[in-house]
């Protein structure tokens, strides 16, 4: 049965409006369902609905991104400002499409038994972008991305460049030097970054400007959309915007639960050792660093505000490898894998 996630605010008097352009094309263009057809809707929020295509959906078309046809070669030429691209601006409301689903059935999915924010260090962007589908899956409930002193990338606002060429939504960080000066490695036309004051030692602050990144959150959320979609999951966990480590921190939640610590920066127990000795829990933080660990100085910062070093073995495991082990292992113990 075709699944999709909805706008809840599209669900009316016995019935589901789908208007957003990814869904329709998916059900229309590629799916291509027919009058009477059942379809699996979820919210986002934990509501599931079970529908059919109303009578009357409208017909497929053989239509460009969007439910839009393919503009001419000679428009398509046309760039922003363009008149052609004008055109074609105006002339998307007359190819909206619309399909209404009839409800059939309706409930709330279960809760899950252990709620888990992951506080991720950001990480190259295609194995972040690969963290956020596979938290998805493995039933997280919070993402939070915070950068770290061994970070090896910084959110920037638009445009962004990474080292070697110009990309999405992170470039490299400079790394400071013995004595703390961010000249070495500095971008030429990026301005001194400044500390924030009175932060405990081991803390790392975002240099100015760094927390305008809405396309990489849109990105995010979008991956995240379509992973609830593709594992059946009636919640989209929520992702913060990225902070310094000691914000997240200090930004933890009423009931953060037992808090994970992966590393090798400190000597820590087995992670079996220390969710065995917990029992029962309803809640957990799980805190990972960045390719480089965390520093020995955030490692006794984090362990001030309740986090146990723990450890995954003899092997090394990358960022994302370490993360999603861990995930599993909870759920495991949860009962939910």
């Amino acid at each position: 049965m075709p699944r999709v996630v909805i706008d809840p605010r599209n669900v009316h008097d016995g019935a589901i409006a789908i208007t957003d352009h990814r869904a329709l094309h998916h059900l229309l263009d590629v799916l291509r369902v027919t009058e009477g057809e059942r379809v699996e809707c979820v919210d986002g929020a934990g509501r599931w609905y079970a529908a059919r295509v109303a009578r009357g959906a409208p017909p497929r078309r053989m239509a460009g991104r969007g439910g839009i046809p393919p503009a001419p070669a000679q428009e398509r030429r046309g760039g922003p400002g363009s008149e052609s691209h004008r055109q074609r601006d105006e002339s998307r409301d007359r190819f909206t499409r619309e399909l209404r689903l009839e409800i059939v059935d309706q409930g709330e999915e279960p809760r899950s038994a252990l709620a888990i924010r992951l506080v991720q260090a950001l990480i190259k962007p295609e194995r972040f972008d690969w963290l956020v589908q596979k938290a998805t899956e493995l039933g997280v409930e919070r993402i939070s991305p915070v950068m770290t002193s061994r970070s090896v990338i910084r959110v920037r606002g638009d445009p962004v460049t990474r080292a070697g060429g110009p990309r999405s939504g992170f470039r490299p960080i400079p790394r400071p030097s013995a004595s703390g000066s961010y000249s070495s490695g500095a971008w030429p036309s990026d301005p001194e970054p400044q500390r924030e004051t009175g932060v405990e030692e081991g803390a790392t602050s975002l240099p100015v400007g760094l927390h305008r990144i809405s396309g990489r959150m849109a990105r995010w959320q979008r991956i995240a959309v379509e992973a609830a979609q593709q594992c059946g999951r009636a919640t989209v966990p929520r992702i913060d915007d990225p902070v310094a480590f000691h914000e997240a921190m200090l930004q933890r939640t009423q009931n953060p639960g037992l808090v994970l610590l992966p590393t090798l920066a400190v000597p820590g127990r087995s992670l079996r050792e220390v969710i065995g000795d917990r029992g029962s829990m309803t809640s957990s933080t799980v805190l990972i660093g960045p390719e480089g660990d965390f520093t020995q100085k955030e490692v006794a910062f984090a362990q001030r505000h309740g986090a146990v070093p723990v450890s995954l073995g003899r092997r090394t495991l990358r960022s994302e490898t370490a993360a999603v082990a861990v995930l599993a292992i909870l759920q495991h113990v949860a009962g939910e894998l």
